[in-house]
């Protein structure tokens, strides 16, 4: 009995492996170029802001599509996309103030991101810890 629990709980933790590795395959693609592309510097024209808000979304939209079986996995992940599609709404904001320069800029649209971006880490971080439980 206990050698059954031993392989219940290693399939178990298989389980949560796959699923981990879902999301972060989910997301990583989009999030990894965006990281590349402006991992030093923050868009500085409305379509840059448009195209990282396009890559955003994407990422939210196959995060969407995933399923999981770990409740507390599919809470993150819901959070996730709610947090990548929040950031893909500010760019389209910000990408607004590129465009019309002579409207009022839109000083609420970076702190958003600026919120959202540290809402983002904090998520990552919870993800990464209960993907690394045993």
């Amino acid at each position: 009995m206990v050698a059954g629990l031993a392989f219940l709980a290693g399939c178990q933790h298989f389980d949560r492996a796959r699923e981990c590795r879902a999301l972060a395959d989910g997301v990583n693609p989009e999030l990894k170029e965006l990281s590349t592309v402006y991992g030093k510097r923050t868009p500085t024209s409305g379509d840059q802001y448009r195209d990282a808000s396009k890559k955003y979304r994407a990422a939210a939209v196959r995060l969407g599509k995933l399923t999981f079986n770990e409740p507390e996995l599919a809470r993150l992940s819901q959070e996730l996309r709610d947090n990548l599609l929040g950031i893909s709404r500010t760019c389209d904001r910000l990408a607004v103030t590129f465009d019309h320069p002579e409207r009022p800029a839109d000083v609420g649209a970076q702190q958003e991101l600026d919120a959202h971006r540290q809402r983002h880490a904090s998520l990552v971080s919870a993800t990464d810890k209960f993907c690394q439980q045993p």
